[in-house]
């Protein structure tokens, strides 16, 4: 038994198993480090946060699964 967190990512809600969300809020952290303070930085963020959002959706909708977890 895996625990899980809902999260919200471009306005949609995942449910996602603890240690994919550790393992994705590391990655964030690293990308946040990468890019800085600089002006494109935000934007940036934004697209790969799009991104994610648009990969888990594609996982969800093809009826596979309703949680997130590392592999994904």
């Amino acid at each position: 038994m895996n625990k899980t967190i809902i999260i919200n990512i471009n306005s949609i809600v995942f449910h996602i198993e603890e240690d994919a969300y550790e393992q994705l809020r590391a990655y964030m952290i690293d990308i946040k480090r990468h890019f800085g303070n600089s002006d494109e930085s935000k934007e940036i963020l934004e697209d790969i946060e799009n991104r994610i959002a648009e990969m888990f959706a594609e996982r969800i909708k093809s009826g596979r699964k309703e949680v997130i977890n590392q592999e994904d």
